[in-house]
């Protein structure tokens, strides 16, 4: 992709074009166009779709803003991260989201590194003993990606990017992360990374299961 330098005056607007996408960065909102792009495409006749966003601030928050505060019946939760505290003290925390998967029997995966350090070890003993919560250990999990699946196609999303599930990514570290929508391209995206959780890495050797799910859906 070719970065021309005068495509972008400000850091909150940008356009970027090459031969096939154009993507536009307006106040952190990644959209791609739904055509290809030829020196001759009038930009006016191209039509958008969000279907990803580009967040740099606050990005796991973002993520429990919308799991939390949408009006959306879920399927399950996926919650993969190296580290993964208990988020005591912030609006939304981990007892918080045991309470909402039990509440509305929601099925959550979570996939972590073993716990070493207090704050680790506090956040597993939430989670502990949850009939609708799955829990495995792997030392090698480097990657940060929280999943929704919900009934409506609409209501499924997914963040991948730096921040793990912890006080710190909330508040003070400098992160990185998309947003991903179950619109155009972004559905093959959510597709590709709900296989690679709920499949691919759980069923690694290296992810050993130390609670299983005991509730099913009705």
């Amino acid at each position: 992709m070719r970065f021309p330098a005068d495509s972008c005056s400000t850091a909150s607007s940008c356009s970027v074009q090459d031969s096939f996408w154009e993507w536009r960065f307006e106040g952190g909102e990644g959209r791609i166009s739904d055509s290809p792009l030829t020196a001759n495409t009038s930009v006016e006749r191209v039509s958008s779709k969000r279907f990803v966003e580009l967040l740099t601030d606050r990005c796991v928050h973002r993520f429990l803003l919308r799991l939390f505060l949408r009006d959306a019946k879920l399927n399950s939760i996926y919650l993969v991260a190296p580290y993964i505290g208990s988020l005591e003290g912030q609006r939304f925390s981990l007892r918080d989201l045991r309470e909402k998967v039990e509440r509305e029997r929601i099925l959550l995966y979570v996939v972590t590194r073993m716990p070493e350090e207090p704050y680790q070890v506090e956040a597993m003993t939430i989670l502990k003993d949850s009939p609708w919560i799955e829990v495995r250990y792997n030392n090698s999990v480097h990657a940060k990606v929280y999943i929704v699946t919900a009934e409506r196609d609409a209501d499924c999303f997914a963040l991948f990017g730096s921040g793990n599930w912890t006080a710190k990514a909330l508040q003070a570290n400098i992160e990185l992360a998309m947003l991903v929508y179950n619109e155009g391209p972004g559905r093959e995206i959510l597709r590709e990374l709900h296989y690679w959780a709920s499949v691919r890495l759980r069923t690694l050797p290296e992810s050993v299961l130390v609670q299983r799910i005991r509730s099913k859906r009705s």
